[in-house]
């Protein structure tokens, strides 16, 4: 056991809350290391799968308060995406997990999780705009289509505060008059 304390074996080390290192291997091997006298359980590192759901997930459940109405798009999209990133779900909307070719292992898991998601955007939107998506089922269009109908671009937005800025007065006088 001096062995192993003298030449640990190579990966992930940390220092637990009593201050012994823990060191866990790169191949997710469990194992133990010999520290300071103390033999510690290796961590296997774990990452959680996109694919992966909780037992309280449902299509129907409200995974924000902001529902889209309309008019507040950069709210609701701030709110959603933050809850999707939340549940490691943001490759489905992003593109980065595309649908699996028809026989791949992953295609049910797929499925499934854009289902979800789906139902999850569609239960955050006002019935009046939600009835105009309902023939979308795969998330990540449904998400572009939300953004293309809804989202205000810069140049627009920017052509209207300026509209804004000119029409603006001060005692009955143009803004320019007024401060020249």
């Amino acid at each position: 056991m001096a062995g192993e304390e003298d030449n640990p074996p190579s990966g992930t080390s940390a220092v637990d809350s009593s201050g012994n290192q823990v060191t866990a291997s790169p191949s997710g091997s469990s194992g133990t290391q010999v520290n300071s006298g103390v033999v510690l359980p290796l961590v296997e590192a774990h990452t959680i799968s996109p694919y992966t759901l909780a037992a309280s997930d449902n299509p129907g459940a409200l995974i924000t308060s902001v529902q889209l109405n309309g008019e507040n798009y950069n709210e609701w999209s701030s709110e959603l995406l933050n809850a999707l990133q939340a549940k490691r779900k943001l490759g489905f909307i992003h593109g980065n997990l595309t649908k699996p070719a028809i026989g791949s292992p992953d295609l049910e898991n797929w499925l499934t999780v854009n289902s979800m998601l789906v139902g999850w955007i569609r239960a955050s939107i006002e019935p009046k705009v939600r009835s105009t998506v309902t023939y979308i089922t795969d998330a990540r269009l449904l998400w572009n289509e939300l953004r293309e109908r809804f989202s205000v671009g810069n140049k627009v937005r920017t052509h209207q505060i300026k509209s804004q800025l000119a029409a603006c007065r001060q005692n009955g006088q143009l803004v320019l008059e007024y401060y020249g």
